[in-house]
């Protein structure tokens, strides 16, 4: 599949994004925010109105960033926003990144994921995949760092 101009221009957009966001975090100290969640509700708190953007942010980033553990931002979302708001926050982060995401994954396909999860990784989820369907997939969604 051969890409057109402007989605060259979006990849490049969207990883300038993430590269910056990160290196942000990083310079500011703040990468410990994803991981504790003491930190996150603190640092949130003291943004003001800007908190609701750094909850969906976080949420967004941690679907791209694999290892960043994306329950602490929902606890914290929920914490900080209530149950009702913490959720809507918690969503809108999660659906752009799994947006994105997907999007990627379209574009760049398998040979992406087999650079990124390595070729043996995914043909033992396709394995799964063959022998469990939407179980295997359920269980491998339900259980943190997986």
């Amino acid at each position: 599949m051969r890409l057109k101009g402007w989605q060259w221009a979006l990849v490049g957009l969207v990883l300038v994004g993430i590269a910056v966001a990160a290196w942000l975090l990083w310079r500011e100290g703040l990468w410990q925010v994803f991981t504790d969640p003491q930190a996150l509700e603190a640092w949130v708190v003291s943004l003001g109105a800007w908190g609701p953007v750094v909850i969906v942010v976080a949420d967004f980033l941690q679907v791209l960033l694999a290892p960043l553990p994306g329950q602490f931002v929902g606890i914290a979302a929920g914490y900080l926003y209530g149950v009702w708001w913490g959720t809507v926050l918690a969503m809108i982060g999660l659906m752009l990144g799994t947006l994105v995401a997907v999007w990627l994954s379209r574009l760049f396909g398998r040979p992406l994921a087999e650079r990124v999860a390595g070729k043996e990784m995914l043909e033992r989820l396709d394995g799964y995949m063959e022998r469990g369907g939407s179980v295997a997939l359920l269980l491998i969604f339900l259980i943190p760092f997986l």
